[in-house]
């Protein structure tokens, strides 16, 4: 009887440690399915004025955005893609450097004039495989025109 006893105690075991497993495997798809709106949240303009520009393969989202001259503008982009992207603006010094998947990065810069400028993923191949966008410098509505 020894032994039925410790074959039943070493299924239950067995059973109760499967079960574990599949709680874990349950709650894993379940955070991966819902995300998080740090990683997923929306994009474009938030209400605190922050910009959030989402990298993925091959674009970003939004790919324009509209800033306003002489005024600091903050932009969170952020790597949702599967591979390492960046996000570069030459004209104004803006440049997240490589990042990783899954990370994002803020970076603040103020715009001095206004036009339509690149946005780009400077990671050789990805700019030419579409990874590009618009940035649209315009006079801010706060701004009035010098009198003369």
């Amino acid at each position: 009887m020894g032994q039925a006893r410790r074959q039943l105690k070493t299924q239950w075991l067995s059973s109760a440690r499967l079960a574990a497993l599949a709680v874990v495997l349950l709650a894993l798809v379940l955070a991966v399915a819902c995300g998080n709106n740090n990683d997923l949240g929306a994009r474009g303009l938030q209400p605190d004025g922050t910009i959030i520009i989402v990298g993925t393969e091959f674009a970003f989202e939004p790919e324009t955005i509209e800033i306003p001259v002489n005024e600091e503008t903050v932009i969170e982009f952020r790597n949702l893609g599967t591979v390492d992207h960046d996000l570069v603006i030459e004209e104004f010094g803006v440049a997240t450097g490589s990042m990783r998947i899954g990370s994002k990065k803020t970076v603040r810069f103020t715009p001095t004039e206004t036009g339509e400028f690149d946005l780009i993923c400077s990671i050789p191949g990805h700019p030419e495989a579409g990874m590009t966008g618009t940035v649209i410098v315009v006079e801010s509505p706060t701004q009035t025109p010098a009198q003369g």
